[in-house]
């Protein structure tokens, strides 16, 4: 409800910038358009991470699959990358696969990277640190690694985030390991291993 109630507001801006535009175009203001253009281009940008948050607050109709590792995460990236700045937190995010399919249900992947995200976010925010988000494929999984450029594990809260995004994978054949340097690695069965 809330972001359906930001969305209406929205909407009517992008429809106002374009009578402002044609209206600006009649006259000569060159310089009162280019910036219209940029609160166009930022009112996109918020609509599309508002976009992000409803796919992420939405439960999944997707049947069995397979699903898609970068559609079902990637409006989670998106959503952590703004996260991140705005907690001051350097942000680095590698390629998603885009070929690469689980059978790990969409919101099961979301909500356990989020769960891992938010974690690094803080370490990095409370230690004026860095979060980085990269995927490799391999011929059975993919691996997508959280990492902070803080300790992620051995504190109480993000244990938790580990164990919340266990169980939600569990289920699904799928699962999360703390690493050596703090980071943690969510591991999604492929649906069928790449030959």
């Amino acid at each position: 409800d809330l972001a359906h109630e930001i969305k209406n507001p929205l909407h009517a801006i992008v429809i106002n910038l374009e009578v402002l535009r044609k209206r600006v175009e009649k006259g000569d203001a060159a310089a009162a358009l280019q910036r219209a253009n940029v609160v166009d281009h930022e009112i996109h940008r918020v609509h599309e991470l508002i976009e992000a948050l409803l796919v992420l607050l939405r439960p999944s109709k997707e049947g069995l699959g397979p699903h898609s590792v970068a559609a079902s995460i990637g409006g989670v990236v998106q959503l952590l990358a703004m996260r991140a700045k705005l907690a001051g937190v350097e942000y680095q995010e590698g390629q998603l696969p885009l070929d690469a399919y689980t059978r790990v249900a969409p919101d099961a992947m979301r909500f356990a990277m989020l769960a891992l995200g938010e974690e690094a976010i803080i370490a990095a925010r409370d230690l004026r640190g860095s979060v980085s988000i990269r995927a490799v494929t391999t011929s059975s999984d993919v691996q997508v690694t959280v990492a902070s450029g803080s300790t992620l594990v051995g504190t109480i809260e993000p244990q938790n985030a580990l164990k919340t995004a266990q169980e939600l994978l569990a289920p699904w054949g799928a699962g999360v390991t703390s690493n050596r340097d703090g980071s943690a690695t969510v591991h999604l069965p492929l649906s069928k291993p790449l030959t």
